[in-house]
């Protein structure tokens, strides 16, 4: 685990290098990149600090150590959030916290590219669906068809041990796949903090990886995104913990925890509909997010139009333009590429004057100080 902590210092610089342009910006709104176009901003979403501070090149020494990497491989971005999702988080008290705020980041990672995935979907099936650019094509087709394709919607529930062979999710009600997500997630579940932590392999890493090339099957993950994020920190949301206030970001226009998916959730365990009927419900709901932003944006300016589809009444339209979901900028690769030029890590893991950071790091982080 050892770059993470100092990755994180170097992390909040390259958020300033962000808004003048040294990195890869999100329109000077942030950290979000492409799911930002839903709404979703993770300028809030910041790693919770240990002891007031915080860096990263120490949760690289744990994450080496709980994800099985040892000295001498180089840490990756997935490594980090492999590890801040685990049961054993970074394994170290001083740094827990830090994993408590990248799962919540991993949390609205995960529905934002469960979301995209979906408006990609349906925009590869309005544009393949016309007949005619100009006329459209009515919403429920599009839908229908999406839903049609069962085994991509299949397909990936059983990867995630979700389903049984021969099993088809379509043959759920909302509330048996709600219960199968909690009974997959039960052994060794632990709560601390209103966060609840799993030592099953069903974590958000694993979502939007699904989600990203399951091509009609996201809108199934995309409804799984909310039922895990609802185990995961639901507690923590309902409780106010000012720490995840940034998961309600914005309420409703945000589609925020506390003012839509969790009153959502709670509806359709009350309310019980067919699973076939929630995941159809979620492309309208999606498109209509993303028609929404479109709309916010151009009463501001007129020249920013993100717009991927038009409607009219019931009927979709395509704008031609090319769209594929993506992630949220995270700007750890930029923080691992600062270590290496600050000689702290190469090619075969932290360097000795690495070594000696960490150990400085570690020891403020104790309450202790430095010679």
């Amino acid at each position: 685990m050892k770059i993470w902590f100092l990755v994180h210092l170097l992390r909040q610089r390259a958020e300033d290098f962000a808004a003048s342009g040294y990195c890869v910006p999100n329109n000077g709104d942030g950290l979000a990149c492409a799911p930002e176009e839903f709404g979703y901003d993770y300028s809030g979403v910041t790693p919770h600090r240990a002891g007031g501070r915080t860096s990263n090149y120490q949760i690289d020494q744990l994450v080496q150590r709980t994800s099985g990497k040892q000295k001498g491989a180089m840490p990756t971005e997935a490594d980090l959030f492999n590890a801040a999702c685990s049961l054993k988080r970074f394994g170290e008290p001083l740094l827990d916290p830090v994993a408590d705020g990248w799962l919540t980041y991993c949390v609205r990672d995960a529905i934002a590219v469960s979301h995209e995935a979906v408006l990609a979907a349906v925009i590869n099936e309005v544009t393949l669906g016309m007949e005619n650019p100009e006329s459209g094509i009515e919403s429920s087709t599009v839908v229908e068809e999406l839903v049609a394709r069962a085994e991509e919607h299949d397909a990936p529930m059983r990867d995630l041990k979700l389903l049984d062979p021969g099993e088809s999710v379509f043959d759920l009600s909302f509330r048996d796949f709600y219960t199968r997500v909690e009974k997959l997630l039960q052994p060794g579940l632990k709560q601390a903090r209103g966060i609840s932590r799993w030592a099953a392999p069903l974590r958000e890493p694993q979502l939007y990886i699904a989600a990203r090339r399951a091509g009609a099957g996201a809108l199934s993950l995309a409804v799984l995104s909310w039922v895990v994020a609802t185990i995961r920190v639901g507690d923590a949301v309902r409780e106010n913990i000012v720490e995840f206030g940034n998961l309600s970001y914005q309420g409703r226009r945000r589609l925020g925890m506390q003012e839509v998916i969790l009153p959502e959730i709670a509806r359709l365990l009350r309310d019980n509909p067919p699973f076939r009927s929630v995941a159809a419900a979620f492309a309208y709901q999606i498109v209509q997010q993303h028609l929404q932003i479109e709309w916010s944006r151009l009463q501001v300016d007129l020249q920013r139009d993100v717009a991927l589809l038009t409607a009219e009444g019931r009927r979709w339209y395509s704008r031609g333009k090319d769209f594929s979901g993506g992630r949220t900028l995270s700007r750890l690769p930029q923080a691992l590429g600062w270590m290496q030029q600050l000689g702290l890590l190469d090619a075969n893991g932290p360097t000795a004057d690495g070594d000696v950071v960490l150990a400085r790091a570690l020891k403020v982080l104790s309450g202790g100080t430095i010679a």
